[in-house]
């Protein structure tokens, strides 16, 4: 098995931008004001007195475990969309860099062999 090298400054880079994007996603929490989204598995009260008002409670997940599904998926999704952020500038370095080698190849004028 060969171990490859690793760049340190690209991965200290990565984490740099990884701790900016949670401070960013804290700061709109808080600039928005979220609050949890409210779930129940109560149904309305009603005073009709026939089968429906009788019929048993909605069975599934536990509200606890809901909310906690959620929270993961949401922190799913901000993972996800801080990597297309993270892909994005690293696709606009590459074309940045595409365009000055191709520059400097086309400066330097043909290579002799």
């Amino acid at each position: 098995m060969k171990r490859e090298r690793i760049d340190i400054d690209l991965v200290q880079e990565d984490l740099v931008h990884e701790h900016a994007l949670h401070e960013e996603a804290d700061v709109d929490r808080e600039v928005r004001r979220e609050r949890p989204m409210a779930m129940t598995t109560q149904l309305p009260t009603s005073t009709a007195s026939g089968p429906a008002a009788t019929a048993a409670p909605p069975t599934g997940l536990p509200a606890e475990q809901l909310y906690t599904w959620l929270e993961w998926v949401q922190d799913d999704l901000r993972r996800l969309e801080a990597r297309l952020d993270y892909l994005e500038s690293a696709r606009a370095q590459l074309r940045e860099q595409e365009r000055l080698l191709s520059e400097l190849l086309h400066t330097s004028g043909p290579l002799a062999r």
